[in-house]
């Protein structure tokens, strides 16, 4: 299961997600690119109702991760996830797009994609000229 969907977020309030990560004190390196832990439960009813998937109300993990130049993530599954979804704060960096069974999925400020992350093999392309921000939220 893979499915994409538009405008879930409002550019005010990408704005406001890349914000509070550049204003953070919590900014962890994690291989290749950087990433602080984030709660919203407004984002994730939003997400769960706009998806029409009740368990999307329940994620085990959540942050919003930056990547800079050059970082990238080799195809993989989640495992023991059963959905994934990333929100795309920003656009405008060149690569970094998505790759879901091979298919990419085009970044888009507001745009929303939630995969089968356990099923389905999804990686990261590099980031040529970035930074791309984005919230990544697992679900057991």
């Amino acid at each position: 299961m893979m499915e994409i969907k538009d405008n879930v977020l409002s550019n005010k309030k990408c704005k406001a997600l890349i914000k509070t990560f550049d204003n953070s004190l919590n900014i962890t390196p994690y291989f290749n690119r950087h990433r602080i832990p984030y709660t919203d439960t407004h984002l994730i009813k939003t997400i769960a109702k706009k998806f029409k998937i009740k368990e999307l109300l329940n994620p085990d993990y959540m942050e919003i991760v930056k990547w800079p130049n050059a970082s990238f993530m080799d195809p993989h599954y989640d495992t023991g996830d059963q959905y994934a979804a990333v929100a795309y704060l920003n656009e405008g960096y060149k690569g970094g797009e998505t790759i879901i069974n091979g298919k990419p999925v085009k970044p888009k400020t507001g745009r929303v994609v939630v995969f089968s992350s356990g099923k389905l093999k999804h990686s990261v392309a590099q980031v040529i000229k970035g930074p791309r921000y984005v919230v990544a939220i697992w679900y057991v």
